[in-house]
């Protein structure tokens, strides 16, 4: 990946970054990563003395943040080390180096929590060294719930189920481990995702003011053959690889002995010419 690096001075509103090397990418104009070089009051192996660095990789950042927005609000996780940007169309998701607050990082890596709040706003989190892959496999098992548009502040915010507000009835009473709230042809739902298909169907069976359904199948559903059915088809796929060869072979048969027949017509012509001049 190609990047362009250019110095700027920086200075949050919590005075922490000094200064800020900036590397653009030059392909994809959107792309940028932040190495910090200095933290004010801090040398930088003074700072990564004082705790366990960890790589994590955000997502669900609203777009409309700015990389200074986010940069301010990282600031109430711990110090940032070093931060990259990759937007997407809502969202963006943000891989970032950071020295967790010891609460945040007991929660990281201990209780292994799904999701965050950063800036008053959930967020997920991954260990930065997972893959794409690894990343999906937490979306395997989903539900949505419709939000009404008459939604009151009371049922969000107050009493949504038994005098619990509606995000603490997800993760207590739903076992959501993270969710996800998005905009869909102006109708907001909330997406949720189950570390297991028990926990999804035990979720789907709880009774709530608003629905609830499967955003997604959890399992891709396999055709089942039985073993003589599996030799049929390896039988019929040998057939019809055997044809195409029969068929060039028989090809090439018949050139060779188009060959032979044009090469005997010379010979038998110079023949007749060598005859004609010895008489």
């Amino acid at each position: 990946m190609v990047f362009e690096s250019r110095e700027k001075s920086y200075r949050s509103s919590t005075s922490l970054i000094t200064r800020i090397i900036l590397q653009q990418n030059s392909k994809y104009s959107g792309h940028l990563k932040i190495f910090i070089v200095g933290i004010a009051g801090y040398s930088a192996s003074r700072v990564i003395r004082k705790g366990q660095v960890r790589t994590i990789m955000i997502y669900d950042i609203p777009s409309a943040w700015s990389h200074d927005d986010i940069l301010n609000k990282l600031s109430a996780w711990g110090k940032v080390l070093e931060i990259s940007f990759k937007p997407q169309h809502r969202f963006q998701s943000v891989w970032v180096k950071i020295i967790l607050r010891p609460l945040l990082d007991t929660e990281f890596i201990v209780t292994k929590t799904w999701c965050q709040s950063l800036g008053g706003f959930y967020v997920r989190w991954f260990p930065g060294h997972w893959k794409l892959k690894d990343r999906k496999e937490r979306e395997r098992f989903q539900a949505k719930i419709k939000i009404p548009g008459d939604a009151t502040d009371q049922q969000l915010f107050g009493d949504y189920y038994k005098g619990r507000p509606f995000i603490q009835f997800l993760s207590t009473i739903l076992k959501a481990k993270s969710y996800l709230t998005i905009l869909d042809k102006e109708q907001k739902y909330v997406i949720l995702y189950f570390e297991s298909q028990k926990d999804l169907h035990a979720a789907l069976e709880v009774e709530q003011t608003w629905s609830m359904t499967v955003s997604q199948t959890p399992f891709q559903k396999k055709s089942y053959q039985s073993g003589i059915d599996k030799k049929k088809n390896l039988k019929s796929l040998k057939g019809k690889k055997a044809e195409p060869k029969s068929s060039t072979s028989s090809n090439k048969s018949r050139d060779k002995s188009k060959k032979l027949n044009n090469m005997n017509d010379d010979t038998r012509s110079l023949l007749k010419l060598i005859l004609n001049l010895l008489t």
